[in-house]
Parts: structure tokens; C-alpha cells; sequence
């Protein structure tokens, strides 16, 4: 099962899996369907980790599409923190 997560090491004549690509993974959950693998594996995802792929074509590096869409972000997020300050004010 996911071959390009997993590979088997040989420690010592003890057989173990190990993850030699995490980002292979495309949460199949195969690896756990069997119940002789479930309290082995554990596909819990880190909460504070985000990752994202940008794809570029060559009209725009992806270094300038990630902080054009930061700069479009923090605009957004702006305009929201003004509407909640105005309807605190509205509400005092």
C-alpha cells in the first residue's frame, strides 16, 4: 500500500515501515482499512501546518502570486476588522 509514502526498513532482522514521502500522501486511508495496521499508523494532521502549491505558467513567478495574494489578503482582512469596529461602535 502507498509505495511512495512507505518503505520497509530492515532493523536488525525486525521488519518496520517508514515514511519516506509524507507529501505523497493522498489520504486513501488504505494504510489503515486493516485493522492489524490501525494502533501502528496514525494519519492525524498537524493543526498549526498549512501547505499550499502554486503553480505558475510563466506570466508571473510564483514568489510575486503568493505576495500579490498576500498584499489581496490583508486588504480583505482590513476591510472586515473596519466593519466589526463600526459595528462595535453601531452597538455602544
Amino acid at each position: 500500500m502507498c509505495p511512495d509514502v512507505f518503505d520497509i526498513e530492515d532493523i536488525g532482522g525486525v521488519l518496520n515501515a517508514k515514511v519516506v514521502d509524507s507529501r505523497a500522501c493522498n489520504t486513501c486511508r488504505e494504510c489503515i482499512k486493516s485493522d492489524k495496521f490501525l494502533d501502528k499508523i496514525d494519519l492525524g494532521k498537524k493543526k498549526d501546518v498549512f501547505e499550499f502549491h502554486v503553480e505558475a505558467v510563466g506570466q508571473v513567478s510564483p514568489q510575486d502570486i503568493v505576495f500579490q495574494s498576500l498584499q489581496i489578503l490583508k486588504e480583505k482582512a482590513n476591510k472586515w476588522m473596519d466593519i466589526v469596529k463600526a459595528e462595535e461602535q453601531d452597538d455602544n
